[in-house]
């Protein structure tokens, strides 16, 4: 039930009712990477708030797929928040998170978690952050390196960002690669970005040192417009190591980009307070 809860928080996706409008496909300009962050800048929704239900398939190795709905919100800058619904319709737990640390309550157990990222990131074996947290949920393209080590590639109609190229990724993600890559990296993470409407149409965080696979990838076909601001209503998760994964499809249920958001987040005073280190 506790991995179901965490694996929950990363079920970030879209619209069903919103009206959908044909973008068209912009052709790959010949460009330096510094030109294309600046217009990845430019792009970007007017309001840093967004607001949606979600509905989502999860598989877990070893165990029956289940659905679960919710609500998630985020300030893309600062705050991320979801509540979690089961099949029986009754909250289970909710999710607030910020850069200095992730808190959770757990409303079946009546406990409340707060600490840092060390915890969660040990409990779903894999390095998480808020960034990472983002970069899964926000189609708008969240960078987990400095800028100025990506390189720009093309790939199969993308931008391809990434310090490696794609040779030498699947090399290193198949373990054909022998010889150290970028050693100062712990993870190294790729991005592919659509021309026309400069959002990331797949997202793949490698785990070097431990060998796991966290990547996501959205569908082109379920591109919406809603306010003026592009995204994709429909995501597939992964999460892969040696031993275990998760798999999530999910998409968003109407989704809104609104001027201003409240994130409610009230823990009861019975509850019991656990301190994650």
């Amino acid at each position: 039930m506790r991995l179901k809860i965490f694996v929950c928080v990363w079920i970030f996706a879209m619209a069903c009712k919103v009206r959908q409008e044909a973008v068209p496909r912009a052709e790959i300009r010949d460009i330096t990477p510094a030109v294309l962050f600046a217009l990845l800048d430019s792009a970007a929704c007017r309001t840093p708030f967004f607001s949606a239900r979600f509905s989502a398939q999860i598989k877990i190795k070893g165990q029956p797929e289940s659905q679960v709905k919710g609500k998630i919100r985020w300030h893309s800058d600062s705050l991320l928040w979801c509540s979690i619904v089961p099949a029986l319709g009754i909250e289970v737990a909710r999710l607030l998170a910020s850069p200095a640390k992730a808190e959770l309550i757990h409303y079946f157990n009546r406990e409340f978690y707060t600490g840092n990222y060390r915890y969660f990131s040990d409990f779903a074996d894999f390095p998480l952050s808020f960034s990472t947290l983002m970069a899964m949920a926000c189609p708008t393209p969240v960078f987990l390196h400095p800028k100025e080590i990506y390189k720009l590639y093309v790939r199969g109609g993308n931008y391809f960002l990434c310090p490696l190229d794609y040779k030498s990724l699947d090399r290193l993600i198949s373990e054909k690669q022998t010889t150290p890559i970028l050693p100062e990296l712990n993870y190294v993470q790729a991005l592919w970005i659509d021309p026309a409407t400069l959002l990331a149409t797949r997202m793949l965080l490698y785990d070097v040192k431990n060998k796991r696979l966290l990547e996501v990838r959205r569908a082109e076909k379920s591109l919406v417009s809603v306010s003026g601001c592009a995204l994709f209503t429909e995501q597939d998760f992964r999460l892969q190591s040696d031993t275990s994964w998760v798999h999530l499809k999910w998409e968003y249920l109407k989704p809104e980009f609104p001027a201003e958001l409240d994130f409610p987040f009230q823990v009861p005073e019975n509850y019991t307070v656990k301190e994650l280190r």
